[in-house]
């Protein structure tokens, strides 16, 4: 392990005495028990710990409520511990839980490696992982399959016609980072050797480093039609900066989110997203962890040798289908507002002014429509767009009445 974030792991643990109360011990080696299974369901504190990302997220928030509701039916409690995005976070997150005298554990681990979760397994081998496939562990893994979804999400804008895309990653240290963006990836490569991804951003999750991405995004000097955002959450905070810059979804840009919290149904538009099964994943760990307890062994035949759940794409409405399409419908109408303007002699700054939106957002829309227009710059798709009838030179003759609205 690396030096500045390796955390020794502790040698005794919370204990508890018959009339209650703690001391301190060395921890027991369980496979020394086996001949007193009485004793040991006597000694249990009937307690889980639980180690999630963040309380506040959706995401781990319900794998984790899941998780406790289905313990709490049969007759364990749970202890929820919420880590930062550190190795050294998440190793004294599990070594704290041990302290408060855990039976065992329900660990999601983001950031440590196989190396580590190996010697920590070994160290506390009634643990389950979530989101996560170790061998020789396999059976003690409820894993999502990220990859599957990173390729789910590209395969469905590819097959919208969209190719010029931007990623918006959540930390890149987390290996369900790591997975959903080869999956993306794999994707494109898939469907033509020289498509890539045309930008990566890294967020970190929230709402606030989605908002923040697409600003960049706009502000690039990539002709970008669709972002794919590994959370929800930063899909959510990217529709609002695109409301406040005056960029329609999906006419202007396409977005598509992860995980398919509730809130996708109640947006404007409503949010295309991976959905993933946080029931069955929480409640898939939790029984798992009872089999462990109660010594329910089940056969290497009767014993799954890797529980996988797959995600599944929902469509909503913030996604535009950009084949098969006319330059008329393939052009929105504030990018053929901008060529109108630019046609008749205004500059950025001057249609900024008119239309009283943000500078870097015209250049956007202008970027847009020369990419979509097949052109090399303004001129060329103002001539372009003149010659296929998509503009008139005239802004009052096009817009009429609107023109004057808009100014």
């Amino acid at each position: 392990m690396n030096s500045t974030d390796s955390v020794p792991l502790a040698q005794s643990r919370t204990t508890r005495s018959a009339d209650g109360r703690a001391s301190a011990d060395v921890k027991p080696n369980k496979a020394e028990n086996d001949n007193d299974s009485t004793a040991e369901q006597e000694s249990r504190s009937n307690l889980v710990g639980i180690v999630i990302n963040a309380f506040d997220s959706p995401f781990y928030g319900r794998v984790a409520e899941y998780a406790s509701n289905y313990l709490m039916k049969h007759g364990c409690n749970a202890i929820v511990q919420s880590r930062s995005r550190t190795k050294i976070s998440e190793m004294q997150a599990w070594l704290s839980l041990d302290v408060c005298d855990c039976d065992g554990f329900l660990i999601h681990p983001g950031t440590l490696t196989n190396n580590e979760l190996l010697q920590l397994l070994e160290r506390f081998p009634t643990s389950i992982l979530i989101n996560r496939y170790l061998p020789p562990y396999e059976k003690q893994c409820v894993y999502l399959d990220n990859f599957y979804g990173g390729y789910l999400a590209a395969n469905f804008l590819l097959g919208l016609g969209h190719t010029r895309i931007a990623m918006v990653t959540g930390p890149k240290p987390y290996f369900g980072v790591q997975e959903r963006t080869a999956g993306f990836e794999n994707a494109l490569a898939g469907n033509q050797p020289s498509l890539g991804v045309s930008l990566v951003i890294e967020g970190d999750f929230t709402i606030g480093s989605g908002a923040a991405a697409l600003q960049e995004i706009v502000e690039s000097s990539k002709r970008v039609t669709a972002v794919f955002f590994h959370n929800d959450d930063m899909a959510l905070g990217a529709l609002t900066q695109c409301k406040a810059m005056g960029i329609n979804v999906p006419g202007d840009i396409s977005i598509i989110g992860y995980d398919d919290e509730q809130l996708c149904r109640h947006t404007t538009p409503q949010l295309t997203s991976i959905r993933q099964p946080l029931q069955q994943v929480g409640e898939t760990a939790a029984q798992l962890m009872l089999q462990m307890l109660n010594d329910d062994q089940l056969s290497d035949n009767d014993k799954p040798q890797k529980i996988e759940y797959k995600p599944e794409l929902v469509e909503r409405d913030s996604v535009k289908q950009l084949n098969s399409v006319r330059y008329s419908t393939l052009l929105t109408k504030r990018e053929i507002e901008c060529l109108e303007w630019i046609a008749i002699g205004k500059t950025t700054a001057d249609v900024s002014t008119l239309l009283e939106i943000a500078e870097s957002t015209i250049t956007f829309h202008l970027r847009n429509a020369i990419e979509k227009l097949d052109s090399k710059n303004r001129s060329h798709a103002v001539n372009i767009a003149l010659k296929k009838g998509v503009i008139t030179g005239n802004y009052e003759e096009h817009f009429g009445d609107d023109a004057t609205h808009e100014r």
